[in-house]
């Protein structure tokens, strides 16, 4: 709560910024129950959602006061999936391993100006195109000695429409790959 207090408080320009909030993660609360709130040994993940929450509305209700939320995009994203077999939609694997359960997790993606209500993006992509996405929505070259490994979704993000080209994207961590595709997962 501190780190979202710090945050909404920062924000006290119309000027272009940069703001990264990280939010500690629940991955081991341990069969914690606490007194009057339900959710069994998953209660401790309930009230830190329900905090997450509330600090981003805090965010969120800046951007507004600001007058920048139009033009302002807003990512949410976390690493891997979860550390137990919770809410991974019956995927093989969880966080630690490098099956889909373990590595793939949501994006959401808010830019009111240009990215419309209920878009969702099909075709395969992963944290390698948050970069790339995020300097071209922005305008902003990137300048590389090398080749980035991911692409941008602007053009998807804003409906254009195109051929999206095939891809493979492979996950690494300790001495475990794992390879996708649309279709197939390796």
């Amino acid at each position: 709560d501190l780190f979202g207090a710090g945050s909404s408080q920062a924000l006290r320009t119309e000027e272009a910024f940069d703001l990264v909030e990280i939010f500690e993660a629940p991955a081991s609360p341990g069969p914690t129950p606490i007194p009057g709130v339900p959710g069994g040994t998953d209660s401790l993940v309930f009230l830190y959602w329900n905090g997450f929450d509330w600090n981003v509305g805090r965010l969120l209700a800046k951007l507004d006061e600001l007058r920048v939320t139009d033009d302002t995009i807003v990512l949410f994203f976390h690493d891997n999936g979860p550390n137990g077999s919770r809410w991974n939609g019956d995927m093989r694997g969880r966080k630690g391993s490098t099956d889909e359960g373990g590595v793939r997790s949501p994006l959401l993606v808010r830019w009111p100006n240009k990215i419309k209500n209920g878009t969702q993006i099909k075709p395969i992509a992963a944290a390698i195109d948050l970069l790339p996405t995020l300097a071209d929505c922005a305008g902003i070259p990137v300048v590389s000695k090398k080749k980035l490994d991911g692409r941008s979704l602007k053009p998807l993000l804003l409906g254009q429409k195109g051929r999206w080209k095939e891809r493979i994207i492979f996950s690494h961590w300790k001495g475990r790959v794992s390879a996708r595709t649309q279709n197939y997962r390796l």
